[in-house]
């Protein structure tokens, strides 16, 4: 199933609501007459929580002994429980309004009404069905804002039947390829629903023992860092990976801020890169090519005719050799690794080395070095996928980014830089002032079609060659603030367009359209083919440094 285009729509029930959702607000205001699910719609409820595993499998055996005689499919993995039932039985009485009672919803509200802390977003899909004459009367305009009066109106169901209306709230999406007619069944089941997600905090409990593995003869394994203040990174040495951060709300509730699986059989079998180490050429090089020293260099495209992130066997796909360090600011892992001469086509043999540190000032800062035998070119970075409020399970287009740049690089249609240095100021790219990411994401922009949202690099506003304060990221709703700090002269924001929900994270977690962002410091894409940007070669006897840091606190 792919997930595209979403309404940027995040209703927070009964609380805020986020800037540039005006017919959200509508639809919430009136709630009241809201059109609500049809009957060709599947209800997949995934609850995952911090509880422990006996009192996950108590909820779980609650919810089997509820829904017994009813087709509903309840599987319990790890820290999660879902179900999933089509709509068909749960509104048998057809309709576009939640029927009262409504039978599924009304045996799973004993164990819903119960829950104190668990937040529970519900998530309205729609297909590209033209929406009929009878619905565009009643100011239903398109199906992305039929998809939000469907989640809307099962969260007010719930709220009206004792389900604490401060843990819930609400968004919408849109199918733009249904997997399957809605004249069958997998169609109805696929193409319109509601998901409605319990999160118990935004933390899940990762095994190591999910992670000790032997891949390609080398030993990996998960490490973890902790500071005196509490905060949690763990670390695989495959890829580099950083698997979950944990990090305090505004109400000292510990929140897991970075995507990802808690399983390495995952990552090895598909992950978009989801918080690895990226190289040996981090974003893309055009055409995958470039001269240097009169010598032209033939990489492995693949982005189409482009490479990108380091090729097909990039850093964030090898084992690292990991070493564990004390340091007076905090405990850090050291991790080291030799990218052979042609590796993906890169001439030289290079030497790197990074550096995770967890400081006690709640800092995780990323070192990087590297050394060479023969002239090559090197840009290193972090790839974590952020959110700042629920680990995953919803948007983050109600984040509230700074990035001081007045330039970004436009790109062409394949995202390979067009050599411009372009200002930012008039256009959706401008962020030196604090706005929600998804705020100017749809506007009718060239660059943003191109992208297909934000994925772009910003010229940064550095006043020298030290660490320093580049970007900011604030979440609301938990009051976390992140800062990031680098040496590097670029910023590469993502705001997860191309994420579509075929992954299934930690806590059994789906990862929607624009559930995650990057923040990749970086040198600029495609630098080896522009004279104008900041060089990335790397020449035998010099060393190439980068620090990055990501700070973390409330306000």
């Amino acid at each position: 199933m792919a997930t595209a285009n979403p309404k940027d729509i995040f209703v927070r029930l009964l609380s805020d609501v986020r800037p540039g959702t005006e017919r959200t607000t509508r639809v919430f205001q009136g709630i009241s007459q809201a059109a609500i699910v049809a009957t060709t719609l599947a209800l997949s409820l995934t609850a995952f929580t911090s509880m422990a595993g006996d009192e996950l499998s108590q909820v779980a055996e609650q919810l089997k002994t509820a829904l017994a005689a009813e087709p509903v499919e309840i599987t319990q993995k790890g820290g999660s429980v879902t179900l999933t039932s089509s709509a068909d039985a749960m509104f048998p009485s057809g309709g576009w309004q939640v029927p009262s009672p409504a039978p599924l919803l009304d045996k799973m509200l004993p164990t819903l009404s119960k829950l104190q802390n668990t937040k529970i977003i519900v998530a309205g899909y729609t297909d590209n069905v033209p929406v009929g004459a009878g619905l565009q009367a009643k100011g239903v305009s398109n199906n992305l804002d039929l998809s939000a009066e469907r989640a809307v109106a099962i969260a007010t169901y719930l709220t009206s039947h004792g389900v604490k209306p401060d843990l819930i709230s609400a968004h919408a999406f849109g199918e733009t390829n249904p997997v399957a007619s809605n004249d069958t069944p997998e169609g109805r089941a696929t193409n319109r629903r509601v998901d409605v997600t319990l999160t118990g905090g935004g933390t899940c409990y990762v095994n190591p023992e999910a992670f000790h593995r032997i891949v390609g003869g080398f030993q990996v394994d998960l490490y973890t860092l902790k500071n005196s203040n509490g905060l949690e990174a763990k670390i695989t040495n495959y890829g580099g990976i950083l698997v979950s951060l944990l990090v305090p709300d505004k109400n000292g509730k510990l929140t897991d801020v970075v995507l990802g699986y808690d399983d390495l059989c995952d990552y090895l079998a598909y992950t978009p890169y989801f918080g690895a180490i990226v190289g040996r050429y981090g974003n893309r090089i055009g055409k995958a090519k470039f001269t240097l020293g009169g010598v032209d260099y033939h990489l492995v495209a693949n982005n189409d005719e482009n490479s990108l992130h380091g090729g097909r066997q990039g850093f964030d796909k090898v084992v690292w050799k990991a070493e564990r360090l004390n340091t007076g600011d905090g405990p850090a892992l050291k991790l080291t690794y030799t990218s052979k001469d042609w590796e993906e086509g890169f001439p030289g043999n290079l030497s790197c080395t990074v550096t995770y540190t967890l400081t006690n000032k709640n800092c995780l800062i990323i070192e990087y070095a590297a050394e060479t035998d023969k002239p090559t070119v090197v840009n290193l970075t972090h790839h974590s996928y952020f959110n700042l409020k629920d680990a995953g399970a919803s948007d983050i287009l109600g984040h509230e980014l700074m990035i001081k740049a007045s330039k970004f690089t436009p790109v062409d249609q394949g995202l390979i830089p067009t050599g411009e240095l372009r200002a930012v100021a008039g256009t959706p790219f401008d962020f030196n002032k604090p706005t929600a990411i998804g705020a100017r994401v749809g506007n009718d922009d060239e660059q943003l079609k191109f992208g297909r949202g934000y994925d772009h690099n910003w010229v940064l506003d550095r006043q020298g060659k030290d660490l320093e304060l580049v970007a900011s990221v604030y979440e609301p709703t938990t009051g976390i603030l992140m800062e990031v700090l680098t040496t590097e002269p670029g910023l590469q924001f993502y705001c997860g367009n191309f994420l579509d929900g075929t992954n299934k994270g930690k806590c059994g977690i789906v990862y929607q359209h624009r559930t995650g962002f990057c923040l990749e410091t970086q040198h600029f894409p495609d630098s080896p083919n522009h004279p104008n940007f900041p060089s990335t070669e790397l020449k035998p006897g010099e060393k190439y440094t980068s620090t990055t840091a990501y700070c973390f606190s409330t306000k």
